[in-house]
């Protein structure tokens, strides 16, 4: 076990966890909120189990982050800290092409996390180009790529990614798609053709899991299209920032295989309407319902969820009515014997 404070270098950081730690370490975050850390999180302990994570506070990424004796797998592209200076928000290249080389033959779990808000960018580099040269580093290891995530803004970020094959992603099965992407116009609610072509590319791969939180109705449309839902396993669905309570109940109906659902609610009273058909998941196991709207009834939203399988029941709601409450705890247990309540 290391004791390890934030503030010192980054070698410092190495230097002083063991190297049997090191080597049970399978995730790397490195992230530049120092200020953000309350006091209690200032001094982190390491303990050397499998599973732990390794949470690096930084203010300058360089070569020592990637170049650490450990083989890292994990790796969150961040453009766009507002705490951070420029530096911060700059991977050079070769330390990632290095990065992604030392990584051998291992799964690399990917996050594209985009928006050009902040000036982040040498003066002398174009964000579009920086971030072209990242993404074709990446792409190099398609084929190893077992979860991508995205995190988009416009249907320019996006466009990046438009002219990349996923063919070669054979090991992905996670794909998480979160971003209140405008339409092209009020009178044309469509994706531009360079994006249509990128979700058509997903058809082809065999996804378990899909996150679609708080992608707006077009993406979740064209995502879903594409995508054959009926073999995916897992499913994170916001029903009214941006999906309609129709196509997301409808989307739901779909997915036959699931065994893990989580359905968050944003919908406020007025948006409600009951659902009465009842959806039927012959294998889910893990239920998580949530809402994040004052005054929004989790019941009226959602329909009867036959679940004979279920063990494990989530439910977060800001509405306080035992009642209601009730009324939906008895629906579940009745067609769903096995589950536990989880708050």
């Amino acid at each position: 076990m290391a004791d390890v404070k934030l503030g010192e270098c980054h070698q410092c950081y190495m230097n002083r966890i063991p190297n049997e730690v090191l080597s049970r370490i399978i995730v790397l975050h490195v992230q530049s909120e120092l200020l953000q850390l309350p006091s209690y999180k200032r001094d982190l302990k390491y303990q050397s189990h499998t599973y732990t994570t390794l949470r690096l506070a930084c203010k300058r990424w360089d070569e020592t982050i990637l170049s650490t004796p450990r083989l890292w797998s994990w790796l969150r592209m961040r453009f766009n800290d507002p705490l951070a200076n420029r530096e911060s928000l700059i991977i050079p290249p070769e330390a990632l092409h290095n990065w992604v080389t030392r990584s051998g033959g291992s799964s690399l779990s990917i996050h594209f996390d985009i928006s050009f808000v902040q000036p982040s960018y040498p003066d002398h580099e174009d964000p579009y180009i920086y971030i072209t040269k990242v993404l074709d580093i990446l792409w190099s290891s398609i084929d190893r790529w077992n979860n991508v995530a995205f995190l988009l803004q416009s249907q320019e970020d996006i466009a990046l990614f438009a002219h990349r094959s996923f063919q070669g992603a054979v090991r992905l099965k996670d794909l998480q798609f979160r971003g209140s992407i405008k339409h092209r116009g009020p009178d044309s609610p469509n994706l531009s053709p360079q994006v249509a072509s990128l979700f058509q590319q997903l058809s082809s791969i065999q996804l378990a899991s899909l996150n679609l939180d708080a992608a707006n109705s077009v993406i979740c449309r064209s995502l879903i299209q594409c995508i054959p839902v009926s073999r995916l396993t897992r499913l994170k669905l916001v029903l009214g920032a941006g999906i309609l309570l129709s196509e997301g109940l409808q989307i739901c109906r779909n997915c036959t295989s699931l065994t893990w659902l989580d359905l968050e609610s944003c919908l406020a009273s007025g948006q409600q309407t009951s659902a009465t058909k009842p959806i039927m998941f012959p294998e889910l196991r893990i239920l998580q319902l949530s809402s994040t709207c004052p005054d929004t009834d989790p019941n009226l939203s959602l329909p009867i969820i036959h679940s004979p399988k279920l063990e494990v029941l989530s439910m977060i709601s800001d509405v306080d009515d035992p009642e209601s409450t009730g009324r939906l705890l008895s629906e579940v247990s009745r067609f769903s014997p096995r589950w536990a309540m989880s708050c």
